[in-house]
């Protein structure tokens, strides 16, 4: 998905015709959150890296608030010329920087969605074997495990909803609750799903 830069629109066109107009709305509104996310992440650990490592310290050597504000703005300046937001950016920025037309984002927002359901059919794989091209992603938990997630340190394959399903039936059972229940209680309304 990219974002065309002065009106804000999803690229490409096509996607209007596939996901309808609250579709599109939705899926902009995801792109926003998502860019916002990954630049806080990027801010936060750069700045607190920064300071960490003693970059911009005084000349005396010690720890002072006007480290901690220099590695944060240079974590923003950081973060902000790293994520591309598909925003126009500010005309007072301190960098040398030229943008297109189209944001050139490296996030990318996928819906994996099993058109089998309904139809008696079982579940199939939807989106095939891949590697993510960012360093953060972000997966809801879904109610049937598929996603895979490959540690290269340890050599080894994760499953991520399973070991969610896991913490939350430790947490039922800690509670007095029955973890084979499938869905969590409240007081009022319709009671949702555990995931």
């Amino acid at each position: 998905t990219r974002r065309e830069r002065k009106k804000g629109d999803l690229l490409p066109a096509e996607a209007k015709e596939v996901l309808g107009d609250d579709g599109r709305l939705a899926l902009q509104s995801a792109f926003d959150i998502a860019t916002q996310v990954g630049k806080d992440v990027i801010r936060i650990a750069v700045a607190a890296s920064s300071v960490e490592h003693g970059a911009f310290l005084q000349n005396d050597g010690e720890e002072s608030r006007d480290q901690k504000i220099l590695a944060s703005q240079a974590a923003t300046l950081l973060a902000n010329e790293l994520v591309d937001d598909g925003k126009p950016l500010s005309s007072n920025l301190e960098i040398d920087s030229a943008e297109g037309d189209v944001s050139m984002s490296p996030h990318r927002l996928c819906r994996y969605a099993d058109e089998g359901k309904g139809n008696g059919s079982s579940s199939r794989e939807v989106f095939g074997a891949h590697t993510d091209s960012s360093f953060v992603t972000i997966v809801p938990v879904a109610a049937v495990s598929g996603l895979e997630v490959f540690d290269e340190e340890a050599s080894k394959w994760y499953r991520p909803e399973l070991k969610a399903r896991a913490h939350w039936e430790a947490e039922q059972s800690s509670r007095g609750k029955d973890p084979s229940s499938l869905v969590e209680e409240i007081t009022e309304g319709e009671p949702i799903p555990w995931h």
